[in-house]
């Protein structure tokens, strides 16, 4: 018996002697596991900190693809269909389609350029002379109206860029004046209103949000608006006597640009209705050019008697 309570107890005292350890190392202490966690997290963090952004390197070759695809799609355009081969490579000048087409995509280019800057003159004229005196503002409105329609008309109707893209940069700057028009008249207030409307405007045109038969009916009645817009401008020179605030260099080129796009509209879309357009736009502009050469002697003499 005393035998078998020694070996009971010994037993024991193994089982204990091998939990223990086994414990021990299966809950660590409360210390050690939080000093261990804060060592990892601020290791962690500045490898993170430390860590710069990674920039995915652009290849050479890459980017001289797509270079060339730039350039491709550039002489696609000016030269469409085969008046490349037949220009360039064949010397065929005399090319009863390419020649023509050819000159409409290099003008409607080289008009759209220079309506980049068509009424910067006049939009730094007004800033110099914190004044809009002479400018009608319903001549502006009514002139930008028939503008916005053919962007709006030529976009939906898909028209080459070159064949619009003026309008684009015209509907701008106009813009701009009529703020300014506002904004140094006693209806300031009403500058920031026409600009977040003129906004809203241009989403709604981007966004096909307008049906076509309303851009349609813009399109058409924009002859009347643009006549009656450019006869109150001439009117109001008449009545003068003088252009007033009117940049020279924006009428000659508004004159010398609708003239330029009545051979690009024959060329490139021949739409009656853009055409009918641009011959009115001509004729009208076209009265404002020689009202500067008719009231220039007119004008000097007044300055002198002041």
């Amino acid at each position: 018996m005393r035998r078998v309570q020694e070996r009971v107890k010994s037993s024991r005292l193994a089982r204990t002697t091998q939990t223990q350890p086994l414990a021990k190392c299966a809950q660590p202490p409360i210390c050690d596991v939080a000093l261990s966690t804060i060592q990892n997290s601020t290791s962690c963090s500045l490898t993170e900190s430390n860590r710069l952004p990674v920039i995915p390197a652009v290849s050479s070759h890459k980017m001289a693809a797509l270079i060339k695809e730039q350039f491709h799609n550039a002489l696609h355009f000016i030269f469409p269909q085969n008046c490349f081969e037949e220009l360039l490579v064949n010397f065929n000048f005399l090319h009863e389609k390419c020649v023509p087409l050819v000159a409409s995509r290099c003008i409607g280019l080289a008009i759209t350029a220079g309506a980049m800057f068509l009424f910067v003159p006049q939009i730094l004229k007004i800033q110099q002379a914190r004044s809009a005196e002479g400018i009608s503002l319903t001549a502006m409105l009514l002139g930008l109206l028939p503008a916005v329609a053919m962007c709006a008309y030529s976009y939906e109707s898909n028209f080459v860029f070159s064949q619009y893209g003026d309008s684009v940069f015209v509907v701008i700057q106009m813009a701009i004046i009529v703020c300014q028009i506002l904004y140094y008249s006693e209806y300031s207030a009403y500058a920031f209103a026409f600009g977040s409307g003129f906004w809203a405007l241009s989403l709604a045109i981007l966004y096909h949000w307008i049906p076509f038969s309303v851009i349609l009916g813009l399109q058409t009645s924009g002859i009347f608006f643009m006549i009656v817009s450019k006869g109150i401008q001439i009117n109001t020179n008449y009545q003068a006597q003088s252009t007033g605030q009117l940049a020279f260099i924006t009428v000659l080129l508004q004159f010398g640009g609708c003239l330029a796009r009545i051979f690009t509209s024959l060329t490139e879309t021949d739409d009656k209705l853009v055409l009918a357009t641009f011959i009115a736009a001509t004729v009208m502009n076209g009265i404002i050019f020689l009202q500067f050469f008719l009231y220039k002697n007119k004008a000097k003499k007044v300055k002198k008697a002041q």
